[in-house]
């Protein structure tokens, strides 16, 4: 029995990890279905931003909105504040613009939800006031380059795209686990990539996506806006792609490890709501390869704190009687206590290389029980509507 149940938990924590990005990228390369690409007028689009406590966000936020390289007629920002602030209705103030037919400004418009009330009411109150075809919906952190817009909003020419999602790129920031932080987004890169070639994404980045208007039917309580979205895309029929050039660069979104652990345990309990609400794509008699691909790479992802468990606890038992299994339970003790090594001051000085190795060990342990709180909370029937984020933290609310 112990056998079977390390074999089962070792398979539970590979799948994710180590067999699906494999696969995925085989069959990318393989059957590749790329968008229909076609030369169109560019589409009138609404940079929609809610953010709480972040009054001082809004004028970069302006900023670099005006500096798209996006028609201005054909572009607004839309910030709206989860709450009703005097910080934030003095920082929209010197920002918003309505400009007449003969300017060549893009329309900055503010508004208040007055209560706090959550991110989800507040996207679905913000669109009411959009004018866009394409809904693009950035956190007030994101520092969009350039040419973004035109990036994100290229995929639509293709009738059959629905959603597009962006790509998170970390600045150059003094934040803790800033490295291990940046490679986990490269592993989750990769893979949207892979997807994307393949149909759709089964997962999406807050920090910068965007949906069809004419798709778009509103955010749920008690989800992660981002995942729900692109979810609610390709359960109607619409693919989800990626577009990695329309860039979004961001601070650290973890500042320490605690913020990393409530962060995360936040993120994992209302992306499990999301998924139970769209539940019919894991029916592969209806949805194809997109049944499993989500499966693994958001089920079977969420469950790798208790894999890892499970693994540990059966190779502590069987390593006395076998020598695989001991080599087994060694490498998981040696994987540790490199983890933990990230806790000494002094490990940076004596080798940059091992550092930063303990770093993304201890990034994944840190991170790895944020997950299992998350999913014990989503068992539990916790739902979580609307929060104040710490300072520092500005991913919507």
């Amino acid at each position: 029995m112990a056998r079977l149940i390390f074999f089962l938990c070792l398979f539970g924590a590979a799948a994710p990890l180590l067999l699906y990005p494999a696969v995925v990228g085989l069959a990318a390369r393989l059957r590749p279905r790329p968008w229909t690409p076609r030369n169109l007028p560019p589409p009138m689009v609404s940079v929609i931003t809610v953010m709480r406590d972040a009054a001082a966000f809004v004028a970069p936020a302006a900023a670099h909105f005006r500096a798209l390289d996006y028609p201005a007629e054909k572009r607004e920002l839309l910030l709206y504040e989860d709450g009703q602030s005097e910080a934030f209705a003095a920082a929209a103030a010197a920002v918003t613009t309505t400009p007449t037919a003969s300017d060549d400004a893009p329309r900055i418009v503010a508004a208040s939800g007055g209560a706090h009330q959550g991110k989800a009411r507040c996207l679905g109150q913000a669109t009411a006031l959009a004018r866009g075809d394409i809904l693009v919906f950035a956190d007030a952190d994101s520092a969009l380059s350039p040419d973004a817009l035109t990036e994100l909003v290229r995929p639509f020419a293709d009738p059959a795209v629905g959603g597009v999602c962006g790509r998170r790129v970390i600045g150059r920031d003094a934040g803790k686990l800033r490295q291990a932080q940046s490679a986990y987004f490269d592993f989750d890169r990769a893979i949207k990539e892979a997807e994307s070639r393949l149909g759709s994404l089964t997962s999406n980045d807050g920090k910068l996506y965007a949906v069809r208007r004419a798709v778009f039917r509103g955010i749920p309580d008690g989800v992660t806006d981002d995942l729900y979205a692109c979810l609610d895309v390709v359960r109607q029929g619409l693919r989800f792609v990626y577009a990695p050039r329309a860039v979004a660069t961001v601070r650290t979104p973890s500042r320490d490890e605690a913020h990393e652990v409530e962060r995360r345990r936040r993120i994992v309990c209302r992306s499990l709501r999301g998924m139970r609400l769209c539940r019919e794509l894991l029916d592969p008699r209806r949805f194809g390869w997109y049944a499993p691909a989500l499966f693994v790479n958001k089920a079977l992802r969420r469950g790798l704190p208790f894999f890892l468990a499970g693994v540990f606890v059966t190779s502590t038992v069987l390593a006395p009687g076998s020598r695989l299994f001991a080599l087994v339970f060694l490498g998981q003790l040696g994987l540790l206590l490199l983890a933990l090594s990230h806790l000494s001051a002094g490990l940076a000085r004596r080798s940059k290389k091992l550092a930063r190795l303990a770093e993304t060990a201890w990034y994944f342990l840190v991170g790895n029980l944020g997950t299992a709180l998350g999913v014990l909370d989503f068992a539990r029937g916790r739902v979580i509507v609307a929060w104040t984020p710490k300072k520092g933290e500005k991913e919507g609310t």
